[in-house]
């Protein structure tokens, strides 16, 4: 509900009021130092995830992309053995009809 936000929202400022008078500007410089190496820690750390990911991803289509070449092959040459046999097939048909009875 809006009042128990207003209520956090209150209570977090005065933590960090209480906060800034128990620190010296030093210790707080320090504090930031701190907090923006985390971040720029968990930023690079974000990163080499996304590449990772990236890299894995096109990996995986690269695969794909293969197997689908592979079965577009397959295919043909089913498609061409069928057509052998059945011309084939149809030679056989035409050469037995043609016997003399």
């Amino acid at each position: 509900t809006p009042s128990r936000i207003a209520s956090a929202r209150s209570t977090a400022n005065d933590s960090v009021n209480s906060l800034g008078e128990c620190l010296t500007q030093e210790e707080a410089a320090d504090l930031l130092k701190v907090q923006r190496s985390n971040v720029q820690d968990a930023a690079q750390a974000v990163a080499r995830a996304r590449a990772e990911y990236f890299s894995q991803l096109h990996a995986a289509l690269d695969q794909i992309d293969q197997m689908d070449a592979t079965v577009s092959r397959a295919a043909t040459d089913a498609s061409d053995v069928w057509a052998s046999a059945s011309v084939g097939s149809r030679a056989t048909d035409m050469s037995i009809s043609s016997l003399p009875r």
